[in-house]
């Protein structure tokens, strides 16, 4: 992992090296600096938030039970049916997942 920008501009003026050895047109050594700080940033924030998914993972469950419970009793015994129906339901969890972590412990709806 890319961790600082130092090891992030190293790694740019390595690859523009080898494109100059290559004949290649140079890299905009900022340009592909701040897009290395903003995939390590990316990448960061995705790690967190696989973390939190393990930490909460019976929240999310429950949560997931709960939206299927609510589309039930609304009349669609069968809910999540199909591909659609899959993907409206983890669009739901999705939502309500964040919204429990944006709001801490408590309800989720």
């Amino acid at each position: 992992m890319i961790e600082n920008d130092a090891e992030i501009r190293r790694t740019v003026l390595a690859r523009d090296a080898l494109r100059k050895e290559a004949h290649l047109p140079p890299l905009n050594v900022e340009q592909e600096v701040e897009k290395g700080r903003k995939l390590a940033a990316s990448k960061a924030a995705s790690e967190r938030y696989q973390e939190q998914c393990d930490e909460y993972a019976s929240d999310r469950q429950r949560i997931r039970d709960e939206i299927i419970a609510e589309m039930r009793t609304g009349g669609n015994t069968t809910y999540p049916n199909g591909w659609a129906g899959k993907y409206h339901l983890s669009t739901l969890v999705e939502k309500r997942f964040q919204s429990f972590l944006l709001n801490g412990v408590g309800d989720a709806k």
